[in-house]
């Protein structure tokens, strides 16, 4: 069942911003009634819509005063509505005019469910949760010690450590983990140990207790600047990447189980992996991450659904590369995988991109009117031009002969000057830079005049030519 309010003003009845905030709450609470234990989720979504919507429109002192207790009251009610509540608090926040109310509202929540009578139970703990870790956003709110001394003496008994389900435990352990990279943890020490040991004495779950021994021992023997680093999130390129991390923990492998090697040297680089694990080891969403420097651009992660060692075989998967600059790199690599929902990380042997694994042909269109040949003389006519300035021209000897040399580059020669005993290549490397080279061959020797529009590509050729030998 949906229900539509409409409120319409006219010419016959004129209402204040005083008299409108009346009946927006009344409507609200019409709607908050709707909203009980068990009850749909389409009533929580419409009341938080409401309630965003009322205060956008009419931000007035009456409105703001009590949609806190209003959420509150409804949270109270039915802690399933605490995830909504959370929503309305993050849209506030983003709205520049009302960011201000989101705390107002937000406050309220984490007060009243941190103190000794909250009314939370095992049932209704994993939603409370989330009001914790939404906490780390305020920092002028948050209050570690607060939170953490209530999870241990009011939450985490012995008899409720030896029957927390799994993923609560973890749960908890991820908020402790939380507090840990973001806070000064030598102002929650204590609180974390207490919460830490009432895992380490009370549990019986292996993955717990290795979290928890783990966490504990890091607490113990790290300082807070070595800790900070440990626990620090890696950089891995633009905000927007796409992340794997589906499962509900994290174990490190130390053995990596695959291998990559490149087996073409395209702009789309194909790698192959073999599989090292066990014989009833199954691996569930694969995902690849190769790091390069930010100053590079970004290599997309490869994600792989369900890889079975029982299939046995090689797989081919495609890299795609998007560099701001067509430079050799050594790419940092790391898998992630999940084995009966734990999630598994596991570091691989560094992956490299060599200067030739960049280069292309011209990229000439269907309809161009001119040939290879002369795009390449039209190429070097205009970089000779603009040589000292954003080109550059140097001549490099080669010891080879001709047929080594077009072994190398035969697929990105322009023009074959037979009579001349030379020829000429015209390379793309992208995602924007061309390097062009008239060689002459004589001896044995080959005599190559390079030019090129980044004068950093005449050193990465020179090292390449230099690993022929």
């Amino acid at each position: 069942m949906i229900i539509i309010l409409t409120i319409s003003i006219g010419p016959a009845l004129i209402i204040t911003f005083q008299g409108a905030s009346v009946l927006l709450l009344q409507a609200s609470a019409n709607l908050q009634s709707q909203v009980r234990p068990g009850s749909s989720i389409k009533y929580k979504a419409a009341f938080t819509r409401v309630l965003y919507r009322y205060l956008c429109d009419h931000p007035t002192t009456d409105i703001i005063d009590k949609v806190p207790n209003l959420v509150l009251a409804t949270a109270l009610q039915d802690m399933s509505y605490i995830p909504f509540a959370l929503d309305l608090v993050r849209c506030l926040h983003n709205t520049p005019e009302l960011s201000a109310v989101s705390a107002t509202i937000f406050e309220p929540l984490v007060s009243v469910f941190s103190q000794p009578d909250s009314p939370t139970t095992l049932t209704t703990l994993p939603h409370v949760l989330l009001i914790f870790q939404h906490e780390i956003l305020y920092r002028e709110i948050c209050q570690p010690q607060r939170t953490l001394l209530y999870l241990a003496e009011h939450v985490l008994t012995k008899e409720v450590c030896e029957i927390i389900s799994w993923s609560l435990g973890h749960q908890i352990l991820s908020l402790c983990h939380s507090y840990m990279k973001e806070f000064d943890v030598t102002e929650c020490f204590n609180e974390l140990c207490q919460v830490l040991n009432a895992f380490i004495s009370g549990s019986d779950d292996v993955d717990i207790l290795d979290r928890a021994n783990m966490y504990r021992t890091l607490l113990l023997e790290l300082s807070e600047s070595k800790l900070k680093e440990l626990l620090r999130t890696p950089k891995h390129g633009p905000k927007d990447k796409v992340e794997f991390h589906s499962s509900r923990t994290v174990k490190k492998v130390d053995v990596p189980f695959l291998k990559l090697s490149k087996q073409r040297q395209t702009m789309a680089e194909t790698v192959e992996h073999d599989h090292l694990c066990p014989q009833h080891v199954a691996k569930q969403a694969l995902a690849i991450f190769l790091e390069v420097p930010e100053s590079w651009g970004k290599i997309d992660p490869i994600m792989v659904g369900h890889v079975d060692r029982r299939q046995n075989k090689r797989t081919a998967l495609d890299i795609v590369c998007f560099p701001e600059c067509p430079y050799p790199v050594i790419a940092e690599a790391r898998a992630e995988f999940s084995i009966n929902n734990v999630m598994h990380l596991c570091s691989l042997e560094p992956f490299k991109l060599d200067l030739e694994d960049f280069f292309q042909p011209l990229p000439l269109l269907g309809g161009t009117p001119l040939s290879p040949s002369e795009v390449f003389a039209c190429l070097w006519s205009h970089l000779e031009e603009n040589c000292g300035t954003t080109s550059h021209i140097s001549v490099h000897t080669q010891p080879c002969s001709r047929d080594e040399f077009l072994i190398r580059f035969g697929s990105l020669v322009t023009e074959e000057l037979q009579g001349e005993n030379s020829l000429h290549v015209a390379i793309f490397l992208p995602p924007g830079k061309h390097l062009l080279m008239k060689v002459a061959f004589k001896d044995d020797c080959a005599v190559v005049r390079l030019a090129t529009d980044d004068i950093f590509l005449l050193a990465h050729i020179n090292s390449y030519f230099k690993t022929w030998s």
